[in-house]
């Protein structure tokens, strides 16, 4: 009996001591780390949009091969060295060379832009108030730079809606290191957050061949 009570206390001591060292509202860290073998229910759209938002898809109705990636992994040396077989990677998403004109993509377009888009999320992303990813960029034939931001998508007023980050600020991603991507919110007080949305934008070259990376997605609530 005395042995058991013992454990309690030693129990209850870490209890307090924890309620003590740690700040009231401290919530750690929400991941997606792709280090399962799978894309965790990440996803992208079929084309690729203009800078008016139109989108365009080749005659066999995607032009992106979508996949969990094995040789690379944050945190990691970008372009990969992480060893094979272990499950631990990231998102990819890849086209293996496209000829943007034959879509009907015009010339005139600033940009080329994709969304990659979360699964749907937990309850347990309420009050986010940064979201973070690690990016690498490997499209090898593009010769100008391809840039990120990040949106949340939310349900608030009665209306589902894309609301960008407080500075909205494309990132420039690196072809030589993981370049890290942080947008920062101020989400209305009844907003209920539904998927994290990386905005991946390119310069505009017409041809189209390479693949972006995507590791280590999180949100923080402070």
């Amino acid at each position: 009996m005395y042995k058991w009570a013992g454990i309690l206390i030693a129990i209850a001591a870490i209890v307090i001591a924890g309620a003590i060292f740690l700040p009231w509202g401290y919530s750690p860290p929400l991941i997606f780390n792709f280090d399962d073998g799978t894309l965790q229910g990440w996803s992208m759209g079929k084309g690729v949009s203009d800078d008016a938002g139109n989108e365009y898809t080749n005659p066999a109705g995607t032009i992106w091969g979508v996949q969990w990636y094995d040789s690379h992994q944050y945190p990691g040396n970008f372009p990969g060295s992480d060893p094979k077989g272990d499950k631990n990677g990231c998102y990819a998403f890849i086209n293996s060379g496209l000829d943007l004109k034959k879509i009907g993509f015009p010339l005139a377009s600033k940009y080329w832009q994709v969304d990659v888009v979360s699964s749907y999320l937990t309850s347990h992303f309420k009050g986010t108030k940064t979201v973070e990813a690690y990016l690498g960029d490997m499209f090898s034939t593009h010769p100008f730079k391809i840039e990120a931001d990040i949106l949340l998508k939310v349900y608030s007023g009665g209306t589902t809606q894309l609301i960008p980050s407080k500075n909205a600020t494309f990132t420039t991603i690196s072809k030589t290191a993981w370049t890290k991507v942080t947008a920062d919110f101020a989400l209305p007080t009844d907003a209920v957050i539904q998927h994290i949305v990386i905005r991946v934008r390119g310069d505009h070259p017409g041809l189209f061949e390479g693949a972006v990376f995507i590791d280590h997605v999180g949100a923080t609530k402070e």
